[in-house]
């Protein structure tokens, strides 16, 4: 089943064409600052299933997801920023099949790593850039099986670890000379996860796998704000903002 929205050929040829556009220019972002970014993402999603009546039969799944994203680089050059991330993902998933059964998951997950991002300027105030990020990521997740009828409990303890590699382009808007607005308008990661068995009679089983993921250009929107501070090494720079 495909999960994405279907896109046209004649977007695709737009949005090709405007990141070609977007490279010939020249980037005028202030080499020798330092920014630092934030961005809060939260999710509270609750999906009903209904009989072919129109009924609610029971099944519920509802998905509470937390992500804080925090960043602290330096502009290398006028059009490259580097530095180091940290993120924290608080997630609840609770799968309910009532009065049968009942699955909660409860994730923490956290992420330190290095990122560059590359400026391409389109108007005085607005940049087109292209965001790689490589993070280190280690958490847990605790997971319980209630069988309602059966008056049994089934819970799961596991230790996470990997690192994932992702790929985000988007836009830049400088309200002044000290702050951004960001928005990233597609993601393309690689995810490389091992769990790991902390509980039960299969405590020690460790299981890895890799997992592409793709947002396509549009589909996916994040938004968070940069702080730009310190003296620039370009002065006229600074003054054509």
């Amino acid at each position: 089943m495909n999960i994405y929205p279907k896109i046209s050929m004649n977007k695709y040829f737009l949005f090709i064409c405007f990141i070609l556009l977007c490279s010939l220019s020249n980037a005028q972002t202030s080499e020798g600052r330092f920014l630092i970014g934030t961005s809060i993402n939260y999710t509270n999603q609750i999906n009903d299933n209904y009989d072919a009546q129109g009924n609610l039969n029971g099944l519920q799944l509802t998905n509470n997801n937390l992500s804080i994203y925090l960043q602290a680089g330096y502009m290398a050059t006028d059009f490259l920023a580097i530095g180091l991330s940290a993120n924290y993902v608080d997630n609840k998933v609770v799968n309910q099949n009532l009065p049968a059964t009942q699955f909660t998951s409860i994730s923490k997950t956290w992420y330190y790593g290095i990122f560059g991002r590359t400026y391409t300027r389109i108007t005085e105030k607005l940049y087109f850039n292209n965001s790689l990020s490589i993070s280190i990521q280690s958490g847990t997740n605790n997971a319980v099986t209630d069988s309602i009828k059966a008056g049994s409990q089934t819970p799961t303890s596991l230790k996470v670890s990997g690192y994932i590699i992702n790929y985000a382009p988007g836009l830049s808007y400088f309200l002044n000379d000290w702050f951004s607005i960001n928005a990233s308008i597609g993601v393309a990661s690689y995810d490389h996860l091992t769990t790991t068995i902390t509980s039960g009679s299969f405590t020690g089983t460790s299981t890895s796998n890799g997992q592409f993921n793709l947002s396509v250009p549009l589909a996916n929107f994040n938004f968070g704000i940069d702080f730009y501070f310190g003296k620039a090494s370009n002065a006229v720079v600074t003054q054509s903002r």
